[in-house]
């Protein structure tokens, strides 16, 4: 029987920031929305703090919110040139073939693992070896580790500016971009005017639906929204 000895809160927060960002291949200046979710725990021993255990979950995850949104970023190709940045590139090679990796490690460690046990229940420990290495069987390992290693050589290989020159120039700004620098100051300009005046945007419907975004002070303050959960 589990005995409550207090609450625990847990804070959800998500927020948006628009980064900067300047293509390393031909010098545009362009943005786009960045969005991010982070969470945040605080304690309340005996229930005697519930208020500030709250507030402490809801700080340490603006915390780490506002960490996230300041060092990552997401693969958006140069509206200009079509070109990922290079940190952008290490992160579409990462996920290539993240799955078959995981598969080849996956399946090597159960086969291990079961010829372990099979060795202790039958009482031959003296034969582990010889079973892992006993054919037809090492076929399943040895097939886990060269599927692994050819998917770690072919993202090593994979180059995710192969096909710039399809998106270089036709890449259509969407809700969260990208804008190349000059016409996102122009929309920004464009919100503030209208926000003044007291008038409806009239501009496409993608920069229409990040009118909200937009009346912000646009690249270094996020937007958040907050939600909270907690258990005894």
């Amino acid at each position: 029987m589990i005995i409550p000895t207090g609450r625990k809160y847990t804070a959800t927060v998500g927020g948006a920031v628009w980064k900067e960002v300047l293509c390393q291949h031909c010098g545009t200046e362009f943005v786009y929305l960045l969005e991010r979710q982070a969470s945040g725990e605080g304690s309340s021993p005996f229930w005697l703090d519930n208020k500030g255990a709250e507030h402490r979950a809801e700080e340490r995850a603006t915390r780490k919110l506002a960490e996230r949104l300041a060092a990552d970023s997401d693969p958006v190709a140069c509206p200009e040139c079509g070109r990922y940045q290079a940190e952008m590139v290490a992160l579409l090679k990462r996920e290539k073939w993240r799955w078959a990796l995981y598969l080849g490690v996956f399946i090597v460690f159960f086969y291990v693992v079961g010829n372990w046990l099979f060795v202790v229940v039958s009482e031959r420990v003296d034969q582990f070896v010889e079973r892992l290495f006993a054919r037809p069987f090492v076929l399943i390992p040895t097939f886990a580790l060269v599927t692994s290693l050819g998917a770690l050589l072919r993202r090593h290989l994979y180059d995710p500016n192969a096909d710039a020159a399809s998106r270089a120039g036709t890449t259509l700004p969407g809700p969260e971009g990208p804008f190349r620098r000059d016409e996102f100051q122009q929309l920004v300009a464009d919100a503030r005017k209208a926000q003044v005046d007291n008038v409806p945007f009239d501009f496409d419907d993608a920069a229409r639906s990040r009118a909200g975004v937009l009346d912000i002070d646009t690249l270094a303050t996020p937007s958040f929204s907050r939600q909270h959960k907690w258990k005894e």
